[in-house]
């Protein structure tokens, strides 16, 4: 679904399109597999996305990016949820505690989310 979306609003007449509001991605999975990457890329190397660059882990709470995808206003506008990693480096009391804040953040979407990745 969000593949044609983004090939549908490439393909249309006009490059200028209208969305009636973004698409929500969340990016999940274990600590240090390149979520805060992705959210760089996606979003267009918005610096609200914080990649590590040491053994630790670098995101330790949902943060919401906003902006067209890749920074490119002719594509559609994304909000990207850069979310901590499983199996925190600080182990798994850190773990269970950010994750259920992740998870309480991610319910709170009042347009919910549109995809994990």
């Amino acid at each position: 679904d969000f593949l044609k979306q983004v090939y549908d609003a490439q393909h249309a007449p006009s490059r200028h399109h209208t969305q009636r509001r973004p698409i929500s991605l969340a990016l999940v999975g274990t600590t240090g597999y390149g979520k805060s990457q992705i959210c760089e890329v996606l979003s267009g190397y918005n610096s609200e996305c914080k990649p590590g660059n040491s053994l630790h882990s670098e995101t330790k709470k949902v943060v919401a990016v906003n902006g067209p995808a890749f920074g490119d206003d002719s594509w559609p506008h994304l909000t990207v949820f850069d979310t901590p990693g499983l199996q925190d480096t600080e182990g798994s009391e850190i773990d269970e505690e950010q994750w259920s804040r992740t998870v309480e953040a991610l319910r709170s979407v009042e347009e919910g989310i549109d995809g994990l990745v």
